[in-house]
């Protein structure tokens, strides 16, 4: 359970990440 939830805290935070550079790269 513990490692499926790590699996999917970082499957968000790259999601996250990933729309945060996106976004800068537009400006």
């Amino acid at each position: 359970m513990t490692g499926s939830m790590i699996v999917n805290n970082l499957a968000g935070l790259m999601m996250l990440t990933s729309l945060f550079v996106i976004s800068v790269k537009s400006y």
